[in-house]
């Protein structure tokens, strides 16, 4: 931030500066190859052999990853079976496998379930971007169809939307072109944006060309009755290697209201689970110091937590202790070298510092990792301008408006370096923008006053002062800016009025 010059009684920029919440997502709005979606989505694609605990009958579908240690899938697929295993291609012929712990929600008229795989989230996989829930697909979109047919592990069907959506039904479905092999049930099908649309479901063999999709609305209203795990998740006993004969059967948990059932519970303060989401309770309840504890024990449980590491660094974070964040942050990135979000919060970490080329560096692979990741840019251009670097930060900021047009920071810091640059006209043309998607932030107005005061349009200036002097009446910054321009309008009264408050 630049130091008031209260001698020449000029007004100065104020340079913003962003924490982003940690765990925001950020939207990916270009379309994408097929290679580009193979790569980001297959790696949360899962094959799920399950069996009737006998091993008399054996099926196998597909899957894929919502968040953290939870999988989407038909429930046709596992209904009537005891025991199950998630398989994830994890690059070339390594195969992670996973014990299915629990069901946590069915529907059976949408022919859906939720499944509980604990163990995947300290292997940090990451779950598939969901289409908002109002989405509505339209004939001619062009999707693709990942998942395991026949057992073949990765695979992706290009093809289009031949019939969008006509009814709101549990039966409605989606009809597609790319194809749904035996196998492929209950894996996801996407838009060219890598978004999933709908949940792979069936194909007639007596049709030319036809297969369906359950709409996504109705996973939206799985989620909403779902019994996400909590304390009483097995984790330890919920890992197999790929080779290994299934495991001990489950004990299906049947939602209520769909018939009853038992969950096989564990000792609660037992497992790395329990202190895992105990702490993330606790997080969110603004508890650090217990978040700490929780996700600490989490840790020795399981010394591959990588998620319990990142999770413990917000939480050292937000209390300031910074070397621990970092230290928690640099963790969760030795076990998942892919961990973008890792990377963005120590770079975080590391401005908060002072250690700039760390900071630099962290945002640099977050967005080597996924190019769409915005919130990176946006603050990589913020250490760049703390460097006194305009031209490479305005070149971040530019890239995060490509990528999501509607974030108004990232014009409001770019509106800032164009001053900083001189280009008065661009930087109004961007903090203008930014007032039209949010009229509430005061730095909008403000920094658009010095730019307009800059110019020599001190009306327009003062009523941008004010503005924000409305939003936010504790704005020194923007008293001295209204006096300095009543200043040079000749208002003395009202600009000593300004400039004694703004001191």
């Amino acid at each position: 931030m630049n130091i008031l010059n209260r001698k020449t009684n000029r007004s100065v920029l104020f340079v913003l500066f962003l924490i982003l919440p940690a765990l925001a997502e950020v939207h990916a709005q270009a379309v994408l190859t097929p290679k580009e979606i193979a790569r980001t989505a297959l790696p949360s694609v899962v094959l799920i052999i399950c069996d009737d605990g006998e091993g008399k009958n054996i099926v196998q579908g597909s899957g894929f990853f919502i968040k953290p240690g939870v999988i989407v899938t038909n429930l046709h697929v596992i209904e009537g079976m005891k025991r199950g295993l998630a398989n994830v291609a994890a690059g070339g012929d390594q195969r992670l496998s996973f014990r299915i712990a629990r069901i946590i929600a069915i529907d059976r008229e949408a022919d859906l379930a939720l499944l509980s795989v604990p163990t995947a989230i300290s292997k940090s996989i990451a779950p598939l971007a969901l289409a908002p829930e109002s989405y509505v697909p339209e004939t001619g979109e062009v999707v693709y169809a990942l998942g395991n047919p026949e057992g073949k592990v990765g695979t992706i069907s290009p093809g289009i939307v031949s019939a969008a959506i006509r009814s709101s039904l549990k039966k409605a479905r989606i009809q597609i072109t790319a194809p749904i092999s035996s196998g492929s049930s209950g894996g996801p099908v996407v838009n060219d944006r890598g978004k999933v649309i709908g949940v792979a479901v069936e194909s007639l063999s007596e049709g030319q060309n036809l297969n369906f999709a359950i709409p996504l609305s109705h996973v939206y209203d799985l989620i909403k009755t779902a019994n996400f795990p909590d304390a009483n998740e097995n984790s330890q006993d919920a890992i197999a290697h790929y080779d290994e004969k299934l495991p001990a059967p489950w004990v299906q948990n049947v939602v209520a209201g769909q018939g009853s059932g038992n969950v096989r519970r564990s000792e609660p303060g037992t497992t790395a689970a329990f202190f895992f989401y105990r702490g993330n309770s606790n997080f969110e309840k603004g508890l650090f110091s217990e978040a700490i504890a929780d996700h600490t024990k989490a840790i020795e449980i399981d010394p591959q937590y990588a998620v319990a590491y990142y999770n413990r660094g917000l939480a050292n974070y937000k209390q300031g202790n910074l070397s621990l964040s970092i230290s928690d942050f640099t963790n969760a990135i030795q076990i998942n070298p892919r961990y973008a979000v890792a990377y963005y919060n120590r770079g975080l970490a590391n401005y908060k510092q002072g250690n700039l080329s760390l900071s630099i560096s962290d945002y640099s692979e977050a967005i080597r990792i996924n190019p769409q990741y915005a919130a990176a840019y946006i603050n990589r251009g913020l250490v760049y301008a703390t460097q006194r670097n305009p031209e490479f930060a305005i070149a971040d900021y530019s890239k995060a408006i490509q990528i999501n047009p509607r974030i108004a920071i990232a014009y409001i810091n770019r509106g800032i370096n164009y001053i900083k640059q001189g280009n008065l006209k661009s930087s109004i043309a961007d903090l203008t923008k930014a007032i039209e998607i949010n009229p509430q932030i005061a730095d909008a107005y403000y920094n658009r006053g010095v730019a307009y005061d800059k110019q020599g349009n001190w009306s327009f200036a003062i009523a941008d002062f004010t503005k924000a002097i409305q939003i936010n009446p504790q704005y020194d910054l923007a008293y001295n800016g209204r006096g300095n321009a009543y200043c040079q309008l000749g208002e003395k009264s009202r600009a000593n009025t300004d400039l004694k408050r703004a001191v």
